[in-house]
Protein backbone atom coordinates (compact mmCIF):
# COMPACT_ATOMS: atom_id res chain seq x y z
CA UNK A 1 0.00 0.00 0.00
CA UNK A 2 1.26 3.53 -1.35
CA UNK A 3 1.06 6.05 1.58
CA UNK A 4 0.66 9.60 0.05
CA UNK A 5 2.59 11.99 1.56
CA UNK A 6 3.21 16.08 1.89
CA UNK A 7 6.10 17.91 3.35
CA UNK A 8 6.08 20.73 6.12
CA UNK A 9 9.65 22.25 6.34
CA UNK A 10 11.53 20.05 4.18
CA UNK A 11 9.89 17.01 6.78
CA UNK A 12 7.45 14.58 5.32
CA UNK A 13 3.81 13.52 6.98
CA UNK A 14 1.77 11.00 5.35
CA UNK A 15 -2.24 11.37 4.63
CA UNK A 16 -3.69 9.30 6.77
CA UNK A 17 -6.63 9.60 9.21
CA UNK A 18 -6.93 7.17 12.50
CA UNK A 19 -8.81 4.54 10.88
CA UNK A 20 -6.66 4.11 7.36
CA UNK A 21 -3.40 4.39 9.93
CA UNK A 22 -4.81 1.74 11.78
CA UNK A 23 -5.55 -0.33 8.86
CA UNK A 24 -2.34 0.06 6.88
CA UNK A 25 -0.70 -1.09 10.06
CA UNK A 26 -2.86 -3.81 10.73
CA UNK A 27 -2.50 -4.93 6.94
CA UNK A 28 1.46 -4.41 6.92
CA UNK A 29 2.38 -6.53 9.90
CA UNK A 30 0.09 -9.24 8.64
CA UNK A 31 1.67 -9.16 5.57
CA UNK A 32 5.41 -9.91 7.52
CA UNK A 33 6.26 -6.00 7.35
CA UNK A 34 8.23 -4.40 10.09
CA UNK A 35 6.71 -1.05 10.94
CA UNK A 36 8.23 2.09 12.71
CA UNK A 37 5.18 4.62 13.68
CA UNK A 38 6.33 7.83 13.92
CA UNK A 39 4.60 10.93 15.23
CA UNK A 40 5.20 14.54 13.64
CA UNK A 41 4.53 17.82 15.60
CA UNK A 42 5.96 20.89 15.26
CA UNK A 43 8.82 20.39 17.81
CA UNK A 44 9.84 17.47 16.05
CA UNK A 45 10.51 19.27 13.37
CA UNK A 46 11.96 22.27 14.38
CA UNK A 47 14.24 19.54 16.44
CA UNK A 48 14.86 17.32 13.07
CA UNK A 49 16.18 20.73 10.95
CA UNK A 50 18.99 20.71 13.71
CA UNK A 51 19.47 17.08 14.61
CA UNK A 52 20.69 15.22 11.43
CA UNK A 53 20.09 11.71 13.03
CA UNK A 54 16.69 12.47 13.81
CA UNK A 55 16.12 13.60 10.58
CA UNK A 56 17.73 10.64 8.99
CA UNK A 57 15.61 7.99 10.91
CA UNK A 58 12.42 10.63 9.84
CA UNK A 59 13.38 10.11 6.06
CA UNK A 60 14.82 6.81 5.90
CA UNK A 61 13.37 4.71 8.97
CA UNK A 62 10.21 6.05 10.18
CA UNK A 63 7.46 3.89 7.63
CA UNK A 64 4.59 5.71 8.96
CA UNK A 65 4.98 9.71 9.70
CA UNK A 66 1.31 10.78 11.73
CA UNK A 67 0.38 14.21 11.90
CA UNK A 68 0.02 14.44 15.45
CA UNK A 69 0.18 17.96 16.44
CA UNK A 70 -2.27 20.59 15.14
CA UNK A 71 0.47 22.85 14.51
CA UNK A 72 1.26 20.46 11.57
CA UNK A 73 -2.40 20.26 10.18
CA UNK A 74 -2.74 24.29 10.66
CA UNK A 75 1.03 24.47 8.27
CA UNK A 76 -0.64 22.31 5.66
CA UNK A 77 -4.07 24.81 5.23
CA UNK A 78 -1.41 27.98 5.24
CA UNK A 79 0.58 25.79 2.49
CA UNK A 80 -2.26 25.03 0.50
CA UNK A 81 -1.36 22.01 0.66
CA UNK A 82 -3.91 18.43 1.22
CA UNK A 83 -5.64 18.14 4.09
CA UNK A 84 -3.36 16.54 6.54
CA UNK A 85 -6.14 14.14 8.92
CA UNK A 86 -4.43 14.78 12.68
CA UNK A 87 -3.74 11.50 14.27
CA UNK A 88 -2.91 11.69 17.79
CA UNK A 89 0.14 9.60 18.91
CA UNK A 90 -1.93 8.71 22.13
CA UNK A 91 -4.79 8.02 20.09
CA UNK A 92 -3.18 5.72 17.73
CA UNK A 93 -1.89 4.16 20.73
CA UNK A 94 -5.15 3.38 21.99
CA UNK A 95 -6.30 2.35 18.89
CA UNK A 96 -3.37 -0.57 17.93
CA UNK A 97 -3.53 -1.56 21.71
CA UNK A 98 -7.08 -2.47 20.96
CA UNK A 99 -6.41 -4.08 17.89
CA UNK A 100 -3.88 -6.32 19.14
CA UNK A 101 -6.34 -7.09 22.19
CA UNK A 102 -9.09 -8.41 18.76
CA UNK A 103 -6.45 -9.94 16.83
CA UNK A 104 -4.67 -12.13 19.90
CA UNK A 105 -1.33 -9.88 19.28
CA UNK A 106 1.06 -9.24 22.22
CA UNK A 107 2.99 -6.01 23.49
CA UNK A 108 5.87 -5.11 25.33
CA UNK A 109 5.71 -1.79 27.07
CA UNK A 110 9.06 0.34 27.53
CA UNK A 111 9.79 3.13 29.14
CA UNK A 112 8.36 5.65 32.49
CA UNK A 113 9.61 4.54 35.90
CA UNK A 114 8.75 1.60 37.50
CA UNK A 115 5.50 2.20 39.13
CA UNK A 116 4.68 4.17 36.10
CA UNK A 117 4.70 1.63 33.69
CA UNK A 118 3.50 -1.24 36.07
CA UNK A 119 0.05 0.79 36.30
CA UNK A 120 -0.07 1.50 32.53
CA UNK A 121 0.15 -2.50 31.92
CA UNK A 122 -2.30 -2.87 34.92
CA UNK A 123 -4.99 -0.41 33.32
CA UNK A 124 -4.83 -1.94 29.78
CA UNK A 125 -5.48 -5.31 31.06
CA UNK A 126 -8.37 -3.86 33.34
CA UNK A 127 -9.71 -2.55 30.14
CA UNK A 128 -8.60 -5.17 27.85
CA UNK A 129 -8.82 -8.15 29.72
CA UNK A 130 -8.03 -10.55 27.06
CA UNK A 131 -4.87 -7.97 25.69
CA UNK A 132 -1.55 -10.38 26.45
CA UNK A 133 1.34 -7.84 27.69
CA UNK A 134 4.35 -10.01 26.65
CA UNK A 135 6.48 -7.83 29.01
CA UNK A 136 7.19 -4.44 30.54
CA UNK A 137 10.39 -2.52 31.16
CA UNK A 138 10.87 0.58 32.76
CA UNK A 139 12.99 3.67 31.03
CA UNK A 140 15.66 3.87 33.58
CA UNK A 141 17.57 0.92 33.34
CA UNK A 142 20.86 1.63 31.82
CA UNK A 143 21.93 -1.21 30.23
CA UNK A 144 20.65 -1.05 26.66
CA UNK A 145 21.51 -4.92 26.00
CA UNK A 146 19.57 -6.11 28.56
CA UNK A 147 16.87 -4.17 27.65
CA UNK A 148 16.61 -5.30 24.09
CA UNK A 149 17.42 -9.28 25.43
CA UNK A 150 14.72 -8.93 27.17
CA UNK A 151 12.19 -7.74 24.44
CA UNK A 152 13.78 -10.67 22.48
CA UNK A 153 12.81 -13.22 24.87
CA UNK A 154 9.43 -11.53 24.86
CA UNK A 155 8.73 -12.05 21.44
CA UNK A 156 6.11 -8.93 21.28
CA UNK A 157 4.00 -8.58 18.26
CA UNK A 158 3.96 -4.55 18.83
CA UNK A 159 6.45 -2.57 21.14
CA UNK A 160 5.81 0.86 22.46
CA UNK A 161 9.00 3.01 23.56
CA UNK A 162 8.23 6.14 25.98
CA UNK A 163 11.76 7.06 26.56
CA UNK A 164 10.46 10.77 25.36
CA UNK A 165 11.23 12.49 21.89
CA UNK A 166 14.21 12.20 19.72
CA UNK A 167 15.56 9.74 22.58
CA UNK A 168 12.61 6.72 21.81
CA UNK A 169 12.94 7.06 17.87
CA UNK A 170 16.57 6.95 17.95
CA UNK A 171 16.49 4.14 20.25
CA UNK A 172 13.82 2.14 18.04
CA UNK A 173 16.24 3.14 15.39
CA UNK A 174 19.34 1.77 16.77
CA UNK A 175 17.80 -1.48 17.71
CA UNK A 176 14.78 -2.53 15.83
CA UNK A 177 16.47 -4.83 13.20
CA UNK A 178 17.44 -6.89 16.11
CA UNK A 179 14.36 -7.09 17.55
CA UNK A 180 11.28 -10.09 16.95
CA UNK A 181 8.42 -6.89 16.65
CA UNK A 182 6.32 -6.35 13.82
CA UNK A 183 5.37 -2.68 14.77
CA UNK A 184 7.28 -0.52 16.94
CA UNK A 185 6.75 3.09 17.96
CA UNK A 186 7.37 5.93 20.30
CA UNK A 187 4.73 7.05 22.43
CA UNK A 188 5.92 9.74 24.51
CA UNK A 189 3.89 10.61 28.03
CA UNK A 190 1.19 7.68 27.42
CA UNK A 191 2.26 5.76 29.66
CA UNK A 192 2.01 9.15 32.72
CA UNK A 193 -1.76 9.36 30.86
CA UNK A 194 -2.37 5.56 31.42
CA UNK A 195 -1.45 5.41 35.06
CA UNK A 196 -3.20 8.44 35.50
CA UNK A 197 -0.05 10.68 36.49
CA UNK A 198 -0.72 13.33 33.92
CA UNK A 199 -4.25 14.07 33.05
CA UNK A 200 -5.33 14.32 29.51
CA UNK A 201 -6.70 17.05 27.99
CA UNK A 202 -10.53 17.44 27.87
CA UNK A 203 -12.71 16.35 24.87
CA UNK A 204 -13.14 20.29 23.79
CA UNK A 205 -8.92 20.87 24.00
CA UNK A 206 -8.89 17.59 22.15
CA UNK A 207 -11.75 19.17 19.58
CA UNK A 208 -10.76 22.21 18.97
CA UNK A 209 -6.71 21.21 18.78
CA UNK A 210 -5.50 22.91 21.54
CA UNK A 211 -4.26 20.16 23.68
CA UNK A 212 -0.59 22.24 23.88
CA UNK A 213 -2.12 24.72 25.81
CA UNK A 214 -3.96 22.82 28.36
CA UNK A 215 -0.61 21.29 28.83
CA UNK A 216 0.76 24.74 29.27
CA UNK A 217 -1.62 25.80 31.30
CA UNK A 218 -1.08 22.64 33.72
CA UNK A 219 3.06 22.07 33.16
CA UNK A 220 4.51 25.84 33.02
CA UNK A 221 7.71 23.60 33.29
CA UNK A 222 7.45 22.76 28.94
CA UNK A 223 7.76 27.19 28.21
CA UNK A 224 10.60 26.74 26.87
CA UNK A 225 9.42 23.61 24.68
CA UNK A 226 6.48 25.39 23.59
CA UNK A 227 8.63 28.22 21.97
CA UNK A 228 9.10 25.59 18.88
CA UNK A 229 5.62 26.51 18.16
CA UNK A 230 5.43 30.11 17.49
CA UNK A 231 8.89 29.84 15.75
CA UNK A 232 7.20 26.78 13.50
CA UNK A 233 4.66 29.09 12.67
CA UNK A 234 7.00 31.66 11.93
CA UNK A 235 8.59 29.66 9.50
CA UNK A 236 5.59 28.00 7.73
CA UNK A 237 4.29 31.63 7.03
CA UNK A 238 7.10 33.76 6.02
CA UNK A 239 9.83 30.63 3.92
CA UNK A 240 8.87 29.60 0.69
CA UNK A 241 8.75 25.95 -0.55
CA UNK A 242 9.21 23.16 1.47
CA UNK A 243 12.83 24.38 3.22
Amino acid sequence: MKLQQVRILGKPVHLVDMEQAVSYLRSQTSAGHKEFVLAMNPEKIMKAREDDQLSRIIEKKATLLIADGVGVVLAGKVRGLPPIPRVTGVGLFEELTAAAAEDGSSIFLYGAAEHVVERAAEVLKERYPQLTIAGIQHGYEKDEELVVSRIQEARPDYLFVALGSPAQEKWISRNLKRLPVKLAMGVGGTFDVLAGNVKRAPQWAQKWGVEWLYRFVKQPSRAKRMLNLPKFMWLVLFTRGNN
